[in-house]
């Protein structure tokens, strides 16, 4: 097993270190018809028992067309890039709740899914709700925000796009192992001029719950290990 603090001694190495391009169809997987008619099949399996969405499990939700694309994007979430874009769901063809099922259906093929905020919600909307930073008890989707890059305390995050925003509402990820190594090397030019970095910085008090005496704001660590490369909706079984 390595160790934190031999992972803190030296840069990230492999496939997780990536810079861009912007473009490019090696990350993205276009479903086939028949993958997106196994969806249909799933939904339709799920929708005529009744099960209420939070009870649903992968084996309630088969998807036999999808199987082998989804363990390899497991394992590139686990070991490979962190991230893959899947296109051609037809949202346009469910409602809400229907798009949601399906997302939670996916989802569950990849791992257990967690609550992301104080609230307990396990599948949320981001949208602009009308409500303001400023407010203490506000999350960053509720709002028109922009939002700068920043993880979730989980394995893995899914977001399922339903409609065109007016405006705006790009999404951007980033290798987060290529950030670890500028700072390991700021840290290492830092070191050796004298400087240190702070152990921790403070964040999102909604995810993690915070401390009055910091403003109600959350510790996190500033140096993530090697495999934290994921962001979050679900933890890896």
């Amino acid at each position: 097993m390595t160790r934190v603090v031999n992972v803190l001694r030296r840069p990230c190495t492999g496939p997780a270190v990536w810079a861009g391009p912007a473009d490019s169809d090696e990350w993205v997987l276009r479903l086939s018809p028949a993958q997106i008619d196994g969806l249909k099949v799933a939904l339709r399996a799920v929708r005529t028992r009744g099960l209420p969405l939070l009870k649903t499990t992968a084996d309630d939700f088969p998807l036999p067309t999808l199987a082998g694309e989804l363990e390899r994007i497991a394992d590139i979430l686990e070991n490979g890039r962190g991230f893959v874009l899947v296109k051609r769901i037809p949202v346009e063809r469910y409602s809400l709740a229907e798009a949601g099922a399906i997302f939670w259906g996916v989802g569950r093929h990849l791992g257990v899914p967690v609550s992301q905020n104080a609230s307990g919600h396990m599948l949320g909307h981001s949208r602009d709700t009308g409500r303001s930073l400023a407010d203490p008890g506000t999350r960053g989707y509720q709002t028109r925000a922009r939002l700068p890059f920043h993880t979730d305390g989980s394995d893995a995050l899914g977001l399922l796009y339903l409609r065109a925003a007016r405006a705006g509402a790009q999404t951007s990820v980033v290798s987060s192992a290529a950030v670890y190594n500028a700072v390991w090397h700021g840290a290492v030019a830092g070191h050796r001029q004298g400087r240190d970095l702070p152990p921790d910085f403070w964040g999102d008090p909604q995810s993690t719950g915070g401390r009055p005496d910091r403003g109600g704001v959350a510790p996190r660590d500033v140096i993530a290990t090697q495999n934290s490369v994921g962001l979050g909706a679900w933890r890896h079984q």
